[in-house]
């Protein structure tokens, strides 16, 4: 049943992915490839082909290689390791996003920048070094079902979760203070914090859902990388597209608030 289960969250998940890239491929075509590149654009590149690659050759192994009983302890930790790995990418690539939007945000202070590169860095650290304890203490049984304990799940969850409410806490206090800015800088401050809570709260569900599983019932490993990975992507696509589309849409006054916009200005 596990090897099943894993199967069809891994489908699921590959479908959801597609899906997705389909429904976003004309505002890409529009907003990513036209112009001139910068590195917005490469994070969302790397956000979106990357990931939609990997999650379709775990779909092959898992219907070839890893479809059988027992599951060969070689191939259940690499299944492990690389899903892990893309976990902490996507994961990474939404946390700069955000941050990045936050701080063009401020309009570029230099204090903001240093407390969200410091809380970036230390998230990131955090969930590399405790992914890193969590693979050297993963053991797979016949079913490639941990059976480890997940003591080591909590403190990246917490870190991500204090970042998330960091950069939160930051849009709240600019979107507050929005007196005597132009509609055009009140507009992309509400895109930022639409799409930071909708982020945050999100995260805040899986975290709230997985870890308690994991501590009370059983590992969901399975379940965990085929949502967070997905999810965490195309999270990281939408963000920049949202920003991205509008800079289009509204060139001439986004110069006000946010980086991301300046960089999209000038090349079109």
């Amino acid at each position: 049943m596990p090897v099943l289960v894993r199967l069809c969250l891994a489908l699921a998940s590959t479908v959801f992915l597609i899906a997705e890239f389909i429904s976003a491929f004309r505002d890409e075509c529009k907003y990513i490839w036209r112009g001139r590149f910068n590195f917005i654009k490469y994070m969302y590149i790397m956000a979106r082909y990357p990931i939609l690659l990997f999650q379709i050759i775990t779909l092959i192994l898992l219907a070839t290689s890893l479809n059988v009983f027992p599951v060969p302890q070689g191939a259940c930790l690499m299944w492990f390791y690389t899903q892990q790995m893309a976990t902490v990418t996507s994961l990474t690539l939404l946390e700069a996003t955000l941050s990045i939007r936050v701080y063009a945000l401020h309009g570029k202070s230099f204090k903001t920048g240093m407390l969200l590169a410091t809380s970036f860095t230390v998230e990131t650290l955090c969930n590399i070094v405790f992914s890193i304890f969590i693979a050297l203490e993963y053991q797979g049984n016949a079913l490639c079902t941990s059976e480890a304990n997940p003591r080591w799940i909590i403190p990246p969850s917490v870190a991500t979760l204090t970042h998330q409410i960091f950069i939160w806490g930051l849009t709240v206090k600019k979107w507050s203070d929005l007196n005597g800015v132009s509609a055009t800088a009140q507009k992309i401050s509400h895109i930022v914090m639409r799409d930071g809570t909708w982020v945050m709260f999100g995260i805040l569900a899986i975290t709230l859902t997985i870890i308690p599983y994991d501590l009370l019932i059983g590992p969901i490993t399975p379940i965990a990388f085929a949502v967070m990975c997905p999810a965490f992507s195309s999270a990281t696509c939408r963000l920049i597209l949202n920003i991205q589309s509008f800079n289009v849409d509204a060139p001439s006054a986004s110069l006000e608030l946010t980086t991301i916009a300046v960089e999209s200005t000038e090349e079109a």
